[in-house]
């Protein structure tokens, strides 16, 4: 399973509110080339998405979160300032999953 920090959920948040992003929009991690990209996206159906508050922070479609299955998204600090890490393992943080019927899609917030 693939988990977000709750430092990692209101990092996101914090980066989504300042690019004047809606709250139903999340951060979408893209896989190209082995390498992970975000990407400013609304969630579809089959998604799993990932809320701090009323706001989605993160969105993985099925391909995605299989392919992060154990990987833990946290906030490492740099001489940079703080920026996000995949860290394999973990459960310290994890968000809990939320099953909604209205759409089909997964949702996790923080416990």
């Amino acid at each position: 399973m693939f988990t977000v920090t709750e430092s990692a959920a209101a990092y996101l948040s914090e980066k989504l509110s300042e690019a004047q992003a809606p709250e139903e929009m999340g951060a979408r991690f893209v896989l190209e080339n082995q390498a992970v990209s975000i990407q400013i996206d609304r969630p579809g159906p089959g998604d799993t998405t990932y809320q701090h508050g009323e706001r989605t922070v993160a969105v993985l479609d099925q391909e995605v979160a299989i392919q992060l299955a154990g990987m833990t998204l946290d906030v490492s600090e740099t001489p940079e300032g703080p920026k996000l890490a995949l860290i394999p393992g973990g459960e310290e943080g994890e968000l809990e999953e939320e099953e909604d019927e209205s759409d089909g899609r997964r949702r996790r917030g923080l416990d």
